[in-house]
């Protein structure tokens, strides 16, 4: 149970850091 949260949680981290830049990427080619 904990390892599957661990998990998750890091997942979950990773896919904001990546929504990050990428809106940031898309924000620049909306200017």
């Amino acid at each position: 149970g904990q390892t599957e949260s661990s998990e998750v949680q890091t997942q979950s981290s990773d896919n904001e850091e990546h929504e990050a830049p990428m809106t940031k990427g898309k924000e620049t080619d909306d200017s």
